[in-house]
């Protein structure tokens, strides 16, 4: 065989290398992951009922909502129930502030000490004018009744006639997951409304 002949059937040999490689074909897959992760929820409801007219032990969430009362007279005194519960899907922390305002008939300021109010605070920590609920509460979870009732002084002066009385229950959470083992340390509370 001539040399020409070599180099022939060498660059047909070659040119069918290369004709064949870019018609090769490769098995391939792909493989595509969704992950949604969806935030949790962190919700409370602030519960303001009255056991006046209920049926002694009737619970918490059968007794009526709490609702403005009129032509009180001095002596007198009314079931006033706060409690907060835990409605979100999380684990939370809770604190509740009460304030009190008494103003006269033409809205001026006069003092609250003719209303007192009845705490049971077996199951709170008082800081700051803030009640905190010493246990961490489950989704679901009602706190114990911070709030009893309020009483109006028997010696009110003429002063607080057809005046208004305002007892302003303020309550506020904070998750408890990943953030503390304890209320008193818990951060992220959210700034104080009342002020």
């Amino acid at each position: 065989m001539t040399k020409s002949r070599i180099a022939l059937i060498a660059l047909a040999v070659c040119c069918i290398a290369l004709l064949s490689a870019g018609t090769a074909a490769y098995f391939t897959i792909q493989a595509t992951a969704y992950n949604v992760i969806t935030t949790g929820v962190l919700d409370m409801t602030l519960h303001e009922k009255t056991a006046d007219g209920a049926e002694p032990g009737t619970p918490l969430d059968k007794l009526p909502d709490w609702e403005d009362i009129f032509n009180v007279v001095p002596g007198a005194e009314f079931s006033k129930i706060a409690y907060v519960e835990n409605t979100g899907m999380q684990d939370l922390f809770a604190r509740v502030k009460i304030t009190t305002t008494v103003t006269d008939k033409d809205g001026n300021q006069l003092p609250t000490d003719v209303m007192t109010l009845t705490l049971d605070t077996t199951d709170w920590i008082e800081k700051d004018g803030w009640y905190y609920y010493k246990s961490v509460m489950t989704p679901g979870q009602k706190t114990s009744p911070l709030l009893k009732s309020v009483h109006f002084d028997l010696l009110m002066g003429n002063e607080y006639q057809n005046g208004t009385s305002v007892v302003t229950v303020t309550a506020q959470a904070v998750q408890a997951k990943n953030n503390s083992e304890d209320v008193m340390t818990a951060a992220g509370w959210p700034a104080d409304m009342a002020e």
